[in-house]
């Protein structure tokens, strides 16, 4: 993924820095950042250390836009496990539980921007693909 992005960085004459690291343990000092875009990363880690490295690393005003897995509904511990095992997720978590983990770890401002569930996607996708 960092190769691809490299290479799109580069194709679009941009001058942009890439680090492959833990997100769990940041290799940067304390308020480095303006913004991090952590995308389809941080549900498959240890999720509350690394959003405490998110804001460790962020500077006061900083900006995380974090876009993740999250569960629509409870699951019946079954078919939770089987989700987590087939994404080898050490946790699946709920949109509430996502915005508590974000409090509890510094986070004082959280908003969602957009929050769908997968059929309410594939309902407007199919709307939107239908013929007039």
């Amino acid at each position: 993924m960092v190769k691809h992005a490299k290479k799109r960085f580069q194709q679009a004459n941009l001058s942009i820095d890439l680090y492959e690291h833990s997100i769990e343990e940041l290799p940067f000092d304390d308020n480095s950042f303006d913004l991090i875009i952590a995308e389809s990363t941080t549900a498959f880690t240890d999720i509350q250390k690394s959003l405490s490295e998110f804001y460790r690393v962020l500077k006061l005003k900083g900006t995380l836009l974090s876009i993740d897995m999250t569960a629509e509904t409870s699951l019946d511990s079954a078919s939770k496990k089987e989700i987590m095992n087939f994404y080898h997720l050490r946790e699946l978590l709920m949109q509430w539980v996502w915005l508590n983990s974000f409090r509890q770890n510094g986070f004082s401002e959280v908003n969602i921007l957009r929050s769908s569930t997968v059929l309410e996607e594939l309902m407007n996708s199919s709307a939107s693909n239908s013929p007039l």
